[in-house]
């Protein structure tokens, strides 16, 4: 079963806190009765597009892609998927930043600018819902992993939030 917290979260029962952070599996973030990450409609192509284009416009007038990295390695998740390459896609901002996506295009990398920290998300949930869009265009917060500070992450692993300390090469 699946609950929606008051801030649009959304993450399995039963709950497993660390600090203010409720999870969802990485092997099957959302269920049908999960609707705040379930309102993506048809036509997600073009919301996105739009989406990205006022993000962008909005974010490059207080960062500059300069001070962001092109591309970096994680390693050190339990989740053999995570540990990837992941590339900065300067057309698609969230939180004042870019966007990286990991090399299959599997998951992606967006900046909570709320909580002021990095999330590692699926791009599409358990039914193929879009999570970018629901994460862009709704503000959906949702992810499988979220940096604590400098290369310490917490990690959703078999059911539990566990820090994991990573190693980042930027490449």
């Amino acid at each position: 079963s699946s609950s929606s917290t008051s801030d649009g979260r959304c993450w399995p029962e039963p709950l497993q806190r660390v600090g203010q952070r409720q999870p969802f599996p990485a092997a099957g973030p959302l269920t049908s009765s999960c609707s705040p990450c379930r309102t993506v409609s048809e036509g997600t192509t073009a919301a996105i597009t739009t989406a990205t284009t006022t993000a962008t416009t909005t974010a490059t007038k207080k960062t500059s892609a300069e001070l962001f990295a092109a591309a970096f390695s994680l390693q050190g998740f339990q989740t053999a998927a995570l540990n990837s390459s992941y590339a900065a896609n300067l057309n698609a901002w969230i939180g004042g930043r870019p966007t990286y996506w990991e090399k299959s295009g599997l998951f992606f990398m967006y900046y909570h600018e709320v909580d002021e920290e990095w999330v590692l998300c699926p791009t599409k949930d358990a039914l193929g819902e879009d999570l970018f869009s629901a994460v862009a265009l709704q503000g959906r917060s949702c992810g499988v992993a979220f940096q604590e500070e400098g290369v310490q992450w917490n990690e959703f692993f078999e059911g539990l939030w566990v820090l994991r300390t990573l190693a980042l090469t930027t490449q």
